[in-house]
């Protein structure tokens, strides 16, 4: 729940119109987990509509990291995992093994660089297409090596 104010506090300060859903999505995730779902999915898309970064590496795309995505993504985790009122006040130690995996920080430090590569040796190239198919497919790409061992392989010919 908490999560909730900060994404209506982020998106206000975003100027996002779409903050007028997270009370919506909350109470239809108190309902249903599948309408939850489906009013967040309207929130996602109305937040996409309304915030736009023109470059990857300003200060514009950290606040919308920040403000809009963060806030958005642990918005989703609340509304799949649930939320209780009555044991939301036990205070656990924060499970930081997921930010700290070494595949997380090597992908995020070889984005990061090639982003920096791009602008400064190719600025030609450095348009807001390339750099959004650049994160997509580097992001694909990670998503896929990382869940390689998790996948059930499927035998097509037997």
């Amino acid at each position: 729940m908490i999560w909730g104010v900060i994404a209506i506090i982020g998106s206000l300060l975003l100027r996002a119109k779409a903050v007028v859903l997270i009370p919506l999505v909350y109470l239809l995730a108190r309902k249903s987990k599948d309408l939850g779902l489906l009013a967040y999915f309207f929130y996602a898309i109305w937040l996409m509509n309304d915030v736009f970064v023109k470059d990857f590496l300003s200060f514009e795309a950290i606040k919308v990291l920040l403000l809009g995505v963060l806030p958005s993504l642990m918005v989703l985790r609340e509304v799949l995992v649930g939320v209780e009122f009555r044991g939301s006040y036990n205070f656990k130690k924060p499970d930081m093994k997921v930010f700290l995996d070494l595949r997380v920080v090597v992908f995020v430090l070889v984005v990061v660089g090639l982003m920096v590569v791009l602008r400064l040796r190719y600025e030609y190239l450095y348009t807001v297409e390339n750099q959004v198919s650049l994160m997509a497919g580097l992001s694909m790409m990670f998503l896929l090596l990382s869940l390689k061992r998790e996948v059930k392989k499927v035998e097509m010919f037997k």
